[in-house]
């Protein structure tokens, strides 16, 4: 009779955690993230008075869906940085006062409980200007990084003075470094034919978005309006060569099978914010080629793999109305 009693109180502690418990936090508890971009997730365990417990671990599952290593304490916490629904669970070992020299393990079961997070990014410092390549180069930005531990990337935003065709403040691009290059027009505070002005903002993981940036203006010449004659030998070698508009979306790559460099073709009937990304067959992301604001055009971009192994390869183009994926096969 004494080993089915406890059987029983281990089967109902393992299936219901009736014999350990959280008193912080609750189902409904709801804890923050600060303006650091980081909040506390703090932990403290009770359990039933006929119990010792020798050792108590608890662990969380973040809204990404994978669960942190387990950590010993009958209290205790974690700092994050995503907002969202996260789980936390507990175990002990423990011994009964009705069953002495018994150690045994006990759990409770996972619930959930809410992260916020409602503070934006502070406001980025205003960006300098100046050349990525000597006197030859295009627009380069600079920027002082933010401090927020969630900072996930900024968004770079552009506007063309004296151009009747444009459309007004544009985002160019996106980056998680505090610099961006701006491959549409050439650095000319000199001689530049148009003002370009730029404005930058904060975005960190939970989508909250930072104000503006105060923006900086200098005299550019936009690459579209370059004649082909007055290029120099830099600009003629550039990675990505633009020719005439094309009436559709389309984009290939030759050769395929390739090894170890493929040319990626695409051509774009309008201007937008482009994204061409490499992944390999199971979905893990390779290489990311373009991830900017493109006029309208046939483009080229070379892949080089020299560093991967044979298989099937996927690309991916994304940009407005229209996506496409196709398939690679890399040989050695």
């Amino acid at each position: 009779m004494k080993r089915i009693l406890l059987l029983f109180v281990l089967l109902s502690s393992y299936s219901f955690g009736q014999n350990i418990w959280f008193t912080e936090p609750t189902s409904n508890h709801v804890d923050y993230i600060g303006q650091s971009g980081t909040g506390p997730i703090a932990y403290s365990s009770a359990h039933a008075t006929y119990l010792y417990v020798y050792r108590f671990w608890a662990r969380i599952k973040s809204p990404y869906g994978s669960w942190s290593a387990w950590q010993e304490g009958e209290s205790g916490g974690w700092w994050v940085s995503k907002a969202g629904t996260y789980e936390i669970e507990g175990k002990a070992s423990v011994e009964s006062i009705f069953y002495p020299g018994t150690i045994y393990m006990v759990y409770r079961s996972p619930f959930s409980f809410s992260v916020v997070d409602s503070y934006a990014p502070s406001t980025p410092q205003t960006p300098s200007m100046s050349s990525n390549y000597g006197q030859y180069g295009n627009v380069r930005l600079d920027w002082s990084a933010n401090t927020e531990a969630d900072l996930s990337h900024y968004e770079v935003w552009r506007y063309i003075d004296e151009e009747a065709e444009w459309r007004g403040w544009e985002q160019i691009g996106t980056t998680a470094n505090n610099y961006f290059i701006d491959t549409e027009v050439f650095y000319a505070p000199n001689a530049g034919n148009v003002h370009a002005r730029y404005k930058i903002k904060a975005v960190d993981i939970n989508n909250n978005y930072s104000n503006f940036s105060a923006e900086v203006t200098e005299r550019v010449e936009p690459t579209w309006k370059r004649q082909p004659s007055n290029l120099d030998s830099h600009e003629l070698f550039q990675k990505e060569i633009v020719e005439e508009t094309p009436k559709e979306y389309s984009v290939s790559n030759y050769p395929n099978p390739f090894n170890p460099t493929t040319t990626i073709n695409y051509q774009l009937p309008a201007d937008g914010f482009v994204t061409i990304k490499v992944y390999d067959i199971v979905g893990k992301e390779i290489s990311t080629l373009v991830n900017e604001h493109k006029v309208a055009g046939k483009y080229k971009i070379n892949f080089d793999a020299s560093s991967l192994p044979s298989g099937v390869y996927i690309y991916s183009i994304s940009t407005r109305g229209y996506a496409q994926t196709k398939k690679m096969i890399l040989t050695k």
